[in-house]
């Protein structure tokens, strides 16, 4: 299975690398095809340009080559895998970015010329995975309703015609956490991805 992997962890994360280097070891030990996009290390904007703003709600929103292949890479993917440090309990800048820039109309959705209510376009996705961490405890997470959970297995989920299936792997407590605990986190970030059927 083709499967999209969203990195949106800074470049010098050393627990970003090692929690990508666990996820793409259990995507190609279950005989997946992982594409990991490094969003740091590509450059990615964060900020549509004013071109796409203007464009946003017509049908052709993307202007960015980038951006355009990220999409093609979404459409032909049959995951999709966010693993990204939160931030004020969010999801980060980079990750928001991608999203907001690349799930526009003709990719995420589209609107029936008829009626214009919004159509999911994103029927093919069989599986929605997070895999955060945060510095928050759980039940602050829970208190403030886990704004990255709910972006991902939620907002995102609603994008899609055919409900995918949704995995959420989150390390609490992040800069507390032991060298043990941050080493059974990345583990079962492999062990999570690799059992996506």
């Amino acid at each position: 299975m083709r499967v999209l992997v969203i990195d949106a962890h800074p470049a010098a994360s050393t627990l970003g690398e090692r929690i990508r280097r666990e996820v793409v070891d259990g995507l190609t030990g279950a005989d997946h095809e992982p594409t990991v996009l490094e969003l740091d290390r590509l450059g990615f904007r964060v900020a549509m340009s004013a071109e796409e703003r203007r464009r946003y709600e017509t049908d052709a929103p993307i202007v960015d080559p980038m951006v355009a292949e990220h999409a093609e890479l979404l459409r032909t993917s049959r995951a999709l895998v966010v693993s990204a440090p939160t931030t004020i309990y969010g999801l980060p800048p980079l990750a928001k970015g991608w999203l907001e820039r690349v799930l526009v109309t003709g990719v995420a959705f589209s609107f029936d010329p008829h009626t214009n209510a919004l159509r999911p376009e994103l029927g093919h996705l069989r599986w929605l995975v997070g895999v955060v961490t945060t510095d928050a405890p759980r039940w602050r997470l829970r208190l403030l309703g886990d704004p990255a959970r709910r972006t991902i297995t939620r907002t995102l989920w609603l994008t899609c015609e055919r409900k995918p299936q949704r995995r959420w792997h989150c390390l609490a407590n992040a800069s507390a956490a032991s060298s043990e605990d941050v080493e059974l986190f990345a583990r079962g970030a492999g062990t999570v991805v690799g059992d996506l059927r």
